[in-house]
């Protein structure tokens, strides 16, 4: 996330209500030098009596730079809640393999 934290091992907690975030809320990565993503690990809460928090469809996105804007990389559907999930990023349109410095992962429906 744009928190600073660098550890691998650390979490991040959106603060959104306890029934889940709006479509098109979005967790970003910015790093200092490009890089290209094979694979995304994501966990989400499982849902609660309140509502369910998590996003079924998920997309992949990378800062193209400012003629292109955010370009998606992939779309997930029916992502899982209560576990880790494993987002593949390596099957996806060959010029997709290119690195970028920012990017980040996109809420399509709560």
């Amino acid at each position: 996330a744009f928190d600073g934290i660098t550890k691998t091992s650390s979490s991040w907690v959106a603060g959104c209500v306890s029934s889940g975030c709006e479509p098109g809320q979005w967790l970003g990565l910015l790093l200092d030098a490009p890089h290209a993503f094979q694979c995304i690990k994501i966990y989400q809460a499982s849902p609660n009596l309140v509502g369910d928090p998590s996003s079924a469809v998920v997309r992949v996105e990378r800062w193209g730079g400012t003629d292109l804007g955010w370009e998606t990389v992939r779309t997930f559907g029916t992502v899982k809640s209560g576990r880790w999930v494993d987002l593949i990023i390596l099957s996806a349109t060959a010029k997709f393999a290119q690195k970028a410095a920012e990017w980040r992962l996109l809420a399509e429906n709560a």
